[in-house]
Order: structure tokens, then C-alpha cells, then sequence
């Protein structure tokens, strides 16, 4: 069961008067006269996000999973002996984070005064997104996914050995990425300082749109989808064996485009539409305004869902 707290309840900012019983869920959202928390003995989750008048949160003994989402005023937090999970994006004046010893998700998107986080021992999933006071990341032996867009103050990530979802977009001060051997996606959109990207081993889906540093990209073997929109630096593109989609838009130096197994020597309108459907028999390549390139031996095809009539029929001469 839930116990709920309303508007009501609360008695000069404070609720210490109601008994809870033996719950262990406890919604006191957008709250915002409220002032403290009690500290139940028994409660296992709190949901008090929007509550932007606490100031200090009581220390649990049994709580797993904490949601102080736009609680403003919150400096620090406890150290709860149990938490599992946490999600205080937006509280702007938290200065750090404690070493939860059983944590495995932290969710702190724009908690910008934080420089630094703890090298959590069991954390899986980890967002700090647009912390943009962070200058490094631990380098945590079992995280998963790490989204640490916008952080715009990292100059470099960890070698993460069980990582298999980054997401570093607009982390404009990285000049080169690991070589992560587990990972499978990837966004490093808009980070314009980097040069190069790794020959990651199962990479699969890649996203460095905007990338103007990239002057070449490696020869993935399981790729199946590229978005290079808009590196105006690459000149080629390899010939990655397993490529499903690739979007390069407004790539205006690329001067040629592989032949990528293409098995049809003819296009046809139905074929054009299966591609869009999502048929995955052949590659698609999305292209548009990439003034240098030479006709490829498979049918380009223009960015987004809208095909215009002269461009199908250049398509069906090719």
C-alpha cells in the first residue's frame, strides 16, 4: 500500500504528527510548504519530489529508493545504508553525493554544483547530465549505461569494462573516447573536439552528428546504424559489412559513398517504400546536400519521411 500526504497535513511545515503505520511507500509530492521529514523506521520508498522547501533529509534506516526530483534548497544528502536508487535531478544546490554502498541507479540530470562523484562499487545506470560543474567520472567497475550529456566540463571518460550504452552528446571538451570493449551504443553528437572515434569491437548504433573534428570513422564490423550528419570533415565512409542505415546528411565533404552489398541492380518505387517501412533486407542511405559526392552504387535516399516526386525519379534513373 501507499500512504499518501496532502496539503493538508501538513502543520507549519511539518507532518511529524501522522502516523504512517507499517507503510513502506510514502508520496509527499509538490509539497512546497513543507519543511522536514520524519524518520520513519520502516519506509522503504519516498516519493517527495517537487518538495523545494526542504532543507535536510532525515537518514533512513530501511529506505531503497529515494525521489527528490526539483527539491532545490537540498545541499547534501545521507547516506542511506540500503538505497538502491536515486533520482534528484534538478536539485541545483546539492555540492556532492554520498558513497552509497548499495546503490545501482543515480539519476542527477542539472545538479551542476556537483565536481565529482563517488566510484559507486555496484552502480549499473548512471545520468549526470549537464552537471556541467563535473570535470571527471569514476571509473566504476559495473556500470552499464552512463549519460553524462552536456557535461561540458569532462576532458576525458573512463575505460568503463562492462559499458554498453554511452551517451556523452555536447561534451564539447572531449578530444577522444575509449575504446569501451562491451559497448553497443553510442551518442557523441556535437562533440566538436573530438578527432577520432575507437574501432569499439560490438558496437552497433552510432550517433556523431555534428562531430566537424571527425575526418575519418573506423571500419566497424557489426554496425548496423551510423548518424554522421553534418561531419562536414569525413571524406569517405568504410565499407562496414553489417550497416543498415547510415544518415550523412549535409556531409559536404564526403566524396563517395561504398557499394555496402547492395543486391538489387535496379530501384523501384516499391523498394524505395519498404525502405521507409523499415524492411531491413538492404541498406538505406539517408543523404542529402552533400554537393561533392560521386554517384554510389546504392540508392541514396533524402532525410526524413518525406520523399519529394523529382527526387524519386532521380532515384529511379540511378
Amino acid at each position: 500500500m501507499v500512504f499518501i500526504i496532502t496539503p493538508y497535513m501538513v502543520i507549519n511545515g511539518r507532518i511529524d504528527h501522522i502516523d504512517i503505520g507499517n507503510e513502506t511507500v510514502v508520496f509527499c509530492k509538490n509539497l512546497t510548504g513543507l519543511l522536514s521529514l520524519p524518520c520513519w523506521p520502516h519506509v522503504k520508498q519516498v516519493d517527495y519530489r517537487g518538495c523545494t522547501e526542504l532543507v535536510e533529509l532525515p537518514n533512513w534506516p530501511c529506505i531503497e529508493k529515494v525521489d527528490c526530483r526539483g527539491c532545490t534548497r537540498l545541499v547534501e544528502l545521507p547516506n542511506w545504508p540500503r538505497i538502491e536508487k536515486v533520482d534528484c535531478r534538478g536539485c541545483i544546490n546539492l555540492v556532492e553525493l554520498p558513497n552509497w554502498p548499495r546503490i545501482e541507479i543515480v539519476s542527477c540530470n542539472g545538479c551542476i554544483r556537483l565536481v565529482e562523484l563517488p566510484n559507486w562499487l555496484y552502480v549499473k545506470q548512471v545520468y549526470c547530465g549537464k552537471c556541467t560543474g563535473l570535470l571527471y567520472l569514476p571509473c566504476w567497475t559495473d556500470v552499464k549505461i552512463v549519460y553524462c550529456g552536456e557535461c561540458t566540463g569532462l576532458v576525458k571518460l573512463p575505460c568503463w569494462s562492462n559499458v554498453i550504452n554511452v551517451n556523452c552528446d555536447k561534451c564539447i571538451g572531449l578530444a577522444e573516447l575509449p575504446n569501451w570493449p562491451n559497448v553497443k551504443i553510442i551518442y557523441c553528437d556535437e562533440c566538436t573536439s573530438l578527432v577520432g572515434l575507437p574501432n569499439w569491437p560490438h558496437i552497433k548504433y552510432v550517433n556523431c552528428s555534428k562531430c566537424t573534428g571527425l575526418r575519418e570513422l573506423p571500419n566497424w564490423q557489426y554496425v548496423e546504424h551510423v548518424d554522421c550528419v553534418n561531419c562536414i570533415g569525413l571524406l569517405y565512409l568504410p565499407e562496414w559489412p553489417r550497416i543498415e542505415t547510415v544518415w550523412c546528411a549535409r556531409c559536404t565533404g564526403l566524396l563517395y559513398i561504398p557499394y555496402w552489398n547492395k543486391q538489387d541492380d535496379k530501384c523501384n518505387t516499391d523498394w524505395v517504400n519498404t525502405i521507409f517501412m523499415g524492411n531491413k533486407k538492404t541498406p538505406a542511405v539517408i543523404y542529402y546536400n552533400c554537393p561533392n559526392i560521386q554517384k554510389p552504387a546504392v540508392i541514396v535516399l533524402v532525410q526524413g519521411d518525406y520523399l519529394p516526386s523529382d527526387l524519386i525519379s532521380e532515384f529511379l534513373r540511378l
